[in-house]
């Protein structure tokens, strides 16, 4: 290669804005019947939101999960199910800090776990 010509590398996928991830999970859960988030912070703790956008994007069913879960350690299993799910039968690994970012309400680890979602079954296929 000559001085002049630089090597371009492939840009990585940004990461999308919490808008974009709403919008995408709102359009999802409307087509399952499932009542839109209203936000990505208080709407996705319980892990409901998610276990109803990963069987419809992975086309399987999740075992068993607290249908109805009222306090935070029932939450909290909802999410510790769902990355067992994802791990096991969907082979998506995530990072184990995400669990409990999305069950503290943490838009990061929210965003980040339906962006992973998405491009496993949309984009990827």
């Amino acid at each position: 290669m000559e001085a002049d010509q630089v090597e371009e590398t492939p840009a990585r996928p940004a990461v999308p804005s919490a808008a974009v991830t709403q919008r995408y999970l709102n359009l999802k859960l409307t087509e399952i019947g499932v009542t839109p988030a209203a936000n990505l912070e208080d709407s996705l703790n319980d892990g409901l939101r998610l276990i109803a956008l990963t069987e419809f994007v992975s086309g399987k069913q999740l075992p068993r999960f607290n249908k109805n879960p009222r306090t935070m350690t029932m939450r909290s299993e909802n999410i510790e199910r769902l990355f067992c799910f994802l791990r096991d039968s969907c082979n998506l690994k995530l990072h184990p800090q995400l669990c409990p970012g999305v069950t503290r309400n943490d838009q990061i680890s929210a965003i980040s776990v339906i962006y992973h979602l998405a491009l496993r079954y949309t984009v990827l296929g």
